[in-house]
């Protein structure tokens, strides 16, 4: 079905309630989300990586192209044209940045150099706990974050990598006024061995992403919603907790002193490989808030709808293989179809 009448007909279809208080051209249900130009490029700072992840079932994928960085760049690059800064090696095949560069991705901030590429090893348990074989750390170990010359980016994704090397971007980002909107992740090994670092990076981020066992972690509470509402008083405006099968569940401000959430479920598709979900539902929530051009809690809340369809396609299949192919059509059925289970309404 072609794009501009898929869109139409979902229109018609969903109820009003349920449908984003956006312009048509932010709404990823109409084909004027897709046509018109987005408000800015933003740029994602974090690992390019070769990873060989072992299977629950046995199958090996060998030094396939992953990363924080690489899946949140080609997520963002279905709605906008992302700037990816990373590390690679002289190992890291010049194919997979072709295939980058095809997918819409701007690769001019990749950094090659002398060493080996960040390697990762991983197996699967089932088809969310896994634990790490091997990590070779390779150029990302010495990496300091440069901004491109001239970039002057309105969104910034800082993807899971150390906290002194997400303060080195901060730096370069500047303070005050004019300053760009910063999304960002972390993991558990920073919480616990890098966390007075962390805590200097996360009272710089607009909206912070953890899950549900990071949040807890840093917190230091067992309740969920208890550990949000800490961590919101660490200084970042928003707090996302990616909850794997149970969705992501967003944390603001309200009036006054109050806490409020806003919960969005996953699309159900039959999961393979969750390696890198959570990047790129980062990567499309960045993407979306680009073209909405708007930092609250609608707009933030509109974007997790659009990176849970997005990120969908990501568990799909090994790597980057669904997540490169899924179509704006195909985003905007998955986008609909979640949007009708949510209230988006109730968001200021």
């Amino acid at each position: 079905m072609r794009l501009s009448l898929l869109c139409a007909l979902l229109l018609v279809t969903t109820p009003v309630w349920a449908r984003p208080d956006l312009a048509p051209r932010l709404d990823p249900r109409s084909p004027t989300f897709w046509k018109a130009r987005p408000s800015s490029r933003p740029l994602i700072i974090g690992s390019a990586a070769l990873d060989t992840v072992h299977l629950a079932d046995g199958t090996k994928l060998d030094r396939v192209l992953g990363g924080s960085a690489v899946y949140a760049a080609v997520a963002a690059a279905k709605g906008t044209s992302p700037v990816l800064v990373a590390p690679i090696g002289k190992d890291f095949p010049k194919r997979y940045v072709n295939l980058l560069e095809r997918k819409g991705v701007d690769t001019s901030g990749l950094e090659r150099s002398s060493g080996l590429s960040f390697a990762w090893t991983g197996r699967y348990l089932n088809s969310k706990d896994r634990v790490t074989v091997d990590t070779q750390l390779g150029v990302l170990a010495d990496f300091q974050p440069k901004l491109p010359s001239g970039a002057r980016p309105k969104y910034v994704f800082l993807a899971n990598m150390s906290p002194e090397q997400q303060l080195h971007a901060l730096e370069q980002l500047g303070r005050g006024r004019g300053r760009p909107r910063v999304v960002l992740d972390t993991m558990n090994l920073w919480i616990e061995k890098h966390r007075p670092a962390l805590l200097r990076a996360i009272k710089r981020a607009d909206l912070l992403l953890l899950n549900d066992e990071e949040a807890p972690m840093l917190a230091g509470k067992k309740d969920l919603a208890a550990a949000a509402r800490a961590v919101l008083a660490m200084g970042p405006r928003m707090v996302i907790v990616k909850q794997g099968k149970h969705g992501a569940t967003l944390y603001y401000r309200g009036e006054g002193a109050s806490v409020r959430s806003f919960s969005v479920p996953v699309y159900p598709v039959q999961v393979k490989d969750t390696t890198g979900a959570g990047d790129s539902f980062g990567g499309a929530i960045l993407s979306c808030l680009a073209r909405v051009d708007r930092f609250d809690a609608k707009s933030v809340g509109t974007a997790m709808v659009y990176g849970a369809a997005v990120a969908s396609a990501t568990v799909e299949s090994f790597s980057l293989t669904r997540l490169a192919r899924i179509t704006p059509a195909q985003i905007a059925q998955r986008f609909d179809h979640l949007s009708r289970q949510v209230n988006l309404s109730t968001l200021p």
